[in-house]
């Protein structure tokens, strides 16, 4: 189903050279090529991105069976195929969409997401809307910017979901691979890929990396971890000091965050190294999943830019300095 839209959509765009994967283009109820059928699980991608290095392809891209979702690997400046996280490429569509539109116009995210939008809707005059985790809350608040007089541009949310204006009131898979793949084109005629386009965007933004991680609780076990952050977070993760705690079933706190009651822990941190300079700051975000005997744990860092030329190593080091910060917090979680 989502496929023959997409390629009717990419179609009407021009792209005439498309592959699919044949295994995975009609409906199926049992999936049986993908362990689960979302482009976020590992593996889900691995079939496209076999297609992609046969055909040569410069984009390997994947919705999810209902088409509501988008993930896309690009080749980078060497030629290599690499994934885009769900931040970066909301990132690229967002950059994309402010670069076109007038100022003032909304766009927004949630709050487990990296905080690059918000530096982005500065950099562009627009304004910026946050939520809580859940495109349900995204279009809510997409639909008040509109009834309030201000055009909504763009929203997304790490977990692969994006929408692109007015038409959709909704994540959609489709007008955003069309987005992407516009994008995609336009950059290769002068020479240039997605990546270069990130390096670019790090310039007014800054290097923004994320990543998550989950851990297996019943719903008695999910209670006592978030009863015991409260209780007692940690004071330091790694080589960061925990800085702030916000608790979300706090009502003042929720008020001054603008967001409504939820059973969500956020962690402001700093790294602590005298006399170093400061890699970045970080956030740590706990909640348990809604639909699935776990809790979910957030991570991001948004770290200076340095040149276009070092974005690559900073992005590097970056990601380095967060997965080390993830594993601390985990040992830690674990350990409680």
């Amino acid at each position: 189903m989502g496929a023959d839209c997409a390629l009717a959509a990419l179609g009407r765009a021009g792209f005439a050279n498309v592959h699919t994967v044949a295994a995975q283009r009609e409906p199926d109820g049992h999936f049986p090529t993908v362990r689960f059928p979302n482009p976020e699980e590992p593996g889900s991608m691995d079939a496209v991105l076999q297609l992609a290095e046969q055909t040569g392809a410069a984009l390997a891209c994947a919705n999810d069976p209902d088409a509501d979702r988008l993930a896309v690997a690009a080749r980078d400046p060497q030629g290599a195929l690499k994934l885009l996280t769900g931040d970066e490429l909301g990132l690229l569509l967002a950059d994309e969409v402010l670069r076109h539109a007038p100022p003032g116009v909304a766009v927004g995210t949630t709050l487990v997401s990296a905080r690059g939008l918000s530096r982005l809707a500065q950099h562009y005059g627009a304004h910026y809307f946050e939520t809580l985790t859940g495109f349900k809350w995204l279009a809510l608040k997409a639909r008040t910017q509109a009834q309030a007089g201000r055009h909504f541009a763009f929203a997304y949310e790490e977990a692969l979901g994006y929408a692109i204006g007015e038409v959709v009131w909704d994540k959609d898979g489709i007008s955003a691979l069309l987005a992407i793949a516009k994008l995609a084109a336009a950059l290769r005629a002068n020479n240039q890929t997605l990546w270069h386009r990130l390096a670019e965007i790090s310039q007014k933004v800054g290097v923004a990396v994320s990543s998550q991680a989950t851990i297996a609780l019943d719903a008695a076990g999910a209670q006592a971890l978030m009863t015991a952050l409260r209780q007692a977070p940690p004071r330091q993760v790694g080589p960061f000091d925990v800085v702030s705690v916000s608790d979300l079933m706090n009502e003042q706190t929720c008020h001054a965050m603008g967001l409504p009651q939820a059973n969500v822990v956020l962690l402001q941190l700093q790294e602590r190294a005298p006399g170093e300079p400061l890699i970045g700051h970080a956030r740590i975000i706990v909640r348990p999943s809604g639909t699935e005997p776990k809790v979910k744990c957030y991570y991001d860092m948004l770290a200076d830019s340095g040149t276009e030329g070092t974005w690559a190593s900073t992005r590097a080091g970056a990601l380095d300095t967060l997965h080390a910060l993830m594993r601390a917090h985990q040992k830690l979680v674990q350990k409680d």
